[in-house]
């Protein structure tokens, strides 16, 4: 019997990053709690890249950038470049410091705090 690997969805694309008054209200506040978390560790795509990968709203998605990457939600929004991704600009988009990625199914957790932090260290 022959097994087949499941299909892995994979696109590069250039990444825009834009501030966001909350991300700038967190870092001055020395927060970061689960809402900042939830709002800065994710990607948006356009939906129609999202659906012409077979991306869907609310999965966790490998967002790599030369040999960087991290574990992000993707959100679909009208507000992404339709030949593109949006970011908010923190840590997580500093992280990844590229102005193209590739974003591909994952599985696990989105990266926490504590990991990107470990990640930064290890630069």
């Amino acid at each position: 019997m022959l097994r087949f690997a499941k299909f892995l969805k994979r696109v590069r694309v250039r990444l825009i990053t834009a501030r966001d008054a909350f991300q700038i209200e967190s870092a001055n506040a020395d927060k970061f709690d689960e809402l900042f978390v939830e709002r800065s560790a994710v990607i948006f795509l356009h939906p129609d890249v999202a659906k012409t990968y077979g991306f869907e709203d609310g999965q966790i998605v490998r967002v790599t950038a030369k040999d960087r990457s991290l574990n992000l939600k993707l959100r679909i929004s009208e507000t992404a470049p339709k030949d593109g991704a949006l970011m908010p600009k923190s840590i997580y988009s500093n992280y990844l410091s590229s102005e193209e990625v590739t974003i591909e199914q994952a599985e696990g957790e989105v990266t926490t705090i504590s990991e990107l932090i470990r990640m930064f260290r290890d630069l």
